[in-house]
């Protein structure tokens, strides 16, 4: 779960065994931040596996902003390739009406 609200991003974290954590950081915060606050409160860990909204961050990753991560959904990418295969489509459409309207 997350909101992006007045300058902060607010998220619930799950463990595997279902127990919640409500976290709230700064919109520049990093997925390190995040692994680091989920190590802290786990307590008995060095390392954290992540998955937000669907996607696993790469080590490549470390330090985009959580908010950036998530904006990039899979089904957003979905979208706006598909946003562009339209736009594309359009265009040739047109430059194809216009050789023709030369000739």
């Amino acid at each position: 779960d997350v909101v992006v609200q007045d300058g902060v991003l607010q998220l619930t974290a799950y463990e595997i065994c279902r127990e919640s954590q409500d976290m709230t950081f700064l919109l520049g915060a990093t997925l390190e931040d995040l692994a680091n606050q989920l190590v802290q409160w786990h307590g008995r860990c060095k390392y954290v596996f992540m998955c937000l909204e669907g996607r696993v961050p790469s080590p490549f990753d470390w330090n985009k902003a959580i908010a950036d991560f998530i904006a990039g959904t899979p089904e957003e990418e979905e979208e706006s390739e598909d946003q562009s295969a339209e736009e594309e489509e359009e265009s040739e459409e047109e430059e194809s009406e216009e050789e023709e309207s030369e000739e």
